[in-house]
């Protein structure tokens, strides 16, 4: 081809075409990511409590347990690429009793509680029920509220909440480092 084929019409349209091919490739491989990821928090409703949060990076063949804690587990969010997750329970086990938002950006390494604030201030609620984030985790929305029982039968009309974020994608954290194993000790040098 001669220098004008550089210039032409063609040669512009073979290379948008690459690009677009390139681009379509990199977004199905960021999808494939997200899709090796499965999260799962084990709860029975009216049963008993679950006892944790089990992550699994091979599409479901094998399973971890990413965050041990005996709650009710209520709800899962995961980002499109799988690196962001957040999980929600109304109760646990512990002194606190309460629930938590949990919010890992490892992809479900580890797992920490996640504050809720509206204008500086802690909510008080946590009796967490539900969450949803956007694909590319810029955006969250949780539902608040608990279920009371009248003794008579009917469900009491108890208001709930939901909060909803906006903003950046939470900023990933390493996985913490393996503990160094044992080795043996180191021989004696020689005596001076």
């Amino acid at each position: 081809f001669g220098v004008d084929f550089w210039f032409s019409d063609r040669s512009r349209g073979m290379f948008e075409n690459a690009a677009g091919i390139a681009q379509a490739f990199y977004e199905d491989s960021q999808k494939s990511l997200g899709a090796n990821t499965i999260v799962m928090a084990a709860n029975q409703f009216g049963g008993s409590s679950g006892n944790g949060i089990y992550v699994s990076k091979d599409r479901g063949q094998t399973f971890f347990l990413a965050h041990q804690l005996v709650a009710d587990y209520s709800g899962i969010a995961m980002s499109a690429d799988g690196g962001i997750i957040a999980v929600t329970h109304s109760s646990n086990a512990t002194a606190s009793g309460g629930g938590q938002i949990l919010l890992s950006t490892n992809g479900g390494t580890t797992f920490s509680p996640m504050a809720v604030t509206v204008d500086g201030a802690a909510v008080a609620d946590t009796n967490w029920r539900a969450i949803t984030m956007s694909g590319g985790a810029t955006r969250m929305a949780a539902g608040a509220g608990r279920f009371d029982i009248d003794l008579a039968g009917p469900l009491v009309d108890v208001p709930g909440a939901i909060f909803v974020s906006s903003g950046t994608r939470p900023a990933a954290t390493a996985a913490p480092a393996p503990a160094p194993a044992a080795g043996p000790a180191p021989a004696a040098g020689p005596a001076p």
